[in-house]
């Protein structure tokens, strides 16, 4: 389920490390340099560049020089998530930068800002600004640093083939190494969006090679991104996890959590492609562990998905319901802003035509467009409703399956558990005893077969009243069960009679066991009660090397043992060795 958007915020994190280089005047001074330094190390020193600021910040600057220092923390504001001042600050310098290309620089940025944070109409708004300033201006790098960002904003959209020919004006120009790399990198993921057929492996390691002459490590990130998406698309599932896993720990290096979560995001998606759920979990769960950090949209979604898809499989209905229901709010949110850019785009596209000289045609297409926009409209409610639909009646069904899944384990332990202590009843305790038998007769080991009965249990009963005779059973079933092995079994069998199920377990050593159980029992204090009385028991001790691996022989053995306890003064264990009944 691969997001088209999985890699946007990456992508555009990434141009922004590479906006315009400042160039200093003729007249070079302290303050001039410092700030073409931080300026020119923003993205690759980001720490540095930030002290230089500061340094320079109280310092006696022209009005331009202000204007680029305002520029560059805006800049610093947006690399570190805070989208909203960072916005506000591009917004100042393009109404009132005494520097024009200061003010070019911000309304580049804006476009693309406006685009990471899908405000498409604001976008739209300055794109013919930003086209105008742009054809007023003599520096080629900056000329070709705000194509680059317009055809960002292009790809963004969907508009992928003006996206293809604002890289080929930049390409066609003899750009720097660093707008060479952006141009490349956009063009290479419209390509891919466009005619992903004519898109082949050399073209990622070109694209790769001019990042690397720009020294632009993050954006050959970006690059390597768009990589895996291309063999993810072409059925090379491997190649784009391998690729995606051997930078990714360089990636997480920049410190650029919109790149690395776009890693995080697509590992998870490919991984449970692959039905590696371990792995797939991993980095779902680092996605949502960090989102207050990288506030990726489509990377929460698409984690919460495959969350949820791992639950339900594992049966935890529980949590797959939690998961479900933040990933339908994301979905939600998606065909909402889905729907706002498509309308956005058909404005844009209105109001271009608006402007135009074929007014022949304006009335017909001014008509269809509006038609458009109403169908869209329309769709958007439909959409709406219908997934508002389908997410209540899964939810329902997830109850629904949840609920009954639950009443179903209720019902099975009521008919497998003795309502009183709570071991094993009859019924269940054969049926485990059978298992184990086969198990162990078929892996040749051992099993030992333990009854044991309480002595004088009726005495009890009748001096004391069958509510102190329930707590006596449950405190010789305690006591018995906690010097019980995690794998042996113990059940009730009849009233005041227990027996359990040692499998793997030796004469000698259910002989010990058995050993402990009675002087465990023998140990119960009444006290709590308020009654004065002793609880013992007798114990028969048998195991398949001397009866085989039948049960009924087996319980039969262990009876006669019993029998032989209570015959010999009870409070004894006794163990039946012999191939014939013990002479009563």
């Amino acid at each position: 389920m691969i997001k088209n958007t999985s890699s946007s915020l990456a992508r555009i994190i990434a141009f922004f490390l590479a906006l315009f280089l400042t160039s200093a005047t003729a007249e070079e001074i302290d303050v001039e340099k410092l700030l073409a330094q931080a300026d020119n190390i923003r993205s690759s020193n980001p720490v540095q560049s930030i002290e230089l600021l500061r340094d320079i910040e109280n310092s006696k600057l022209t009005s331009p020089q202000r204007d680029l220092l305002n520029y560059l923390w805006a800049y610093n504001l947006s690399m570190n998530g805070q989208l909203d001042q960072a916005i506000e600050g591009f917004k100042q310098l393009t109404a009132d930068s005494t520097s024009e290309p200061t003010r070019i620089r911000a309304l580049s940025s804006l476009i693309v800002m406006f685009a990471g944070t899908e405000n498409w109409s604001e976008g739209f708004s300055i794109l013919p600004m930003l086209l105008n300033a742009i054809n007023h201006i003599d520096d080629p790098e900056l000329v070709n640093t705000s194509q680059i960002n317009i055809l960002v904003f292009y790809n963004l959209i969907g508009e992928h083939n003006l996206a293809i020919t604002f890289a080929n004006k930049v390409l066609s120009s003899s750009p720097s190494p660093r707008n060479e790399c952006n141009a490349k990198t956009e063009q290479l993921y419209a390509r891919i969006k466009s005619s992903i057929n004519d898109v082949s492996e050399h073209d990622f390691y070109n694209n790769e090679l001019s990042c690397k002459k720009a020294g632009e490590s993050v954006l050959i990130y970006s690059v390597y991104v768009n990589f895996a998406e291309f063999y993810f698309l072409t059925h090379q599932v491997d190649k784009a996890i391998s690729l995606l896993q051997l930078h990714l720990s360089d990636a997480e290096k920049t410190g650029y959590h919109t790149l690395t979560v776009s890693y995080y995001q697509l590992l998870a998606e490919y991984l449970f492609f692959e039905h590696r759920t371990n792995e797939t979990e991993f980095y779902a769960q680092k996605i949502l562990s960090n989102q207050a950090e990288h506030q990726n949209a489509s990377a929460i979604s698409s984690a919460n998905y495959v969350m949820f898809q791992i639950s339900q499989n594992e049966q935890k209905y529980h949590l797959s319901l939690n998961y479900y229901l933040q990933y339908a709010k994301s979905e939600f949110r998606k065909y909402e802003k889905q729907n706002a850019k498509l309308l956005a785009v058909q404005k844009a596209k209105l109001d271009n035509l608006e402007k135009s000289n074929r007014i022949a045609l304006l009335d017909k297409e001014n008509a269809l467009l509006k038609t458009q926009a109403a169908l869209v409209d329309k769709q958007s409610q439909n959409e709406r409703l219908a997934l508002a639909l389908v997410s209540l009646l899964l939810l329902m069904l997830i109850i629904w399956v949840y609920r009954n899944r639950r009443f179903q384990l209720q019902f099975r332990r009521m008919a497998q558990t003795d309502e009183l202590t709570g071991i094993a009843n009859r019924h269940h305790f054969t049926e485990q005893a059978q298992s184990n038998l086969n198990f162990c007769r078929k892996s040749k080991q051992p099993l030992s077969f333990i009854i044991f009965d309480l002595d004088h249990f009726k005495n009890i009963n009748d001096s004391f009243g069958h509510q102190i005779g329930d707590w006596a059973l449950k405190a010789a079933v305690k006591a018995a069960h906690s010097r019980c092995r995690k794998n042996d079994i113990i059940g009730r069998i009849g009233g005041e009679e227990f027996a359990i199920l040692l499998p793997g377990c030796d004469i000698d050593k259910a002989m010990t066991l058995a050993e402990s159980c009675r002087t465990g029992i023998a140990a119960i204090s009444s006290k709590e009660t308020g009654k004065k009385f002793q609880i013992t028991a007798s114990f028969g001790v048998t195991d398949t090397h001397n009866f085989g691996y039948n049960f009924d022989t087996l319980f039969v053995a262990a009876d006669d043992a019993l029998y032989h306890s209570k015959k010999s003064g009870r409070n004894k264990v006794y163990c039946n060795t012999e191939q014939q009944p013990i002479k009563k």
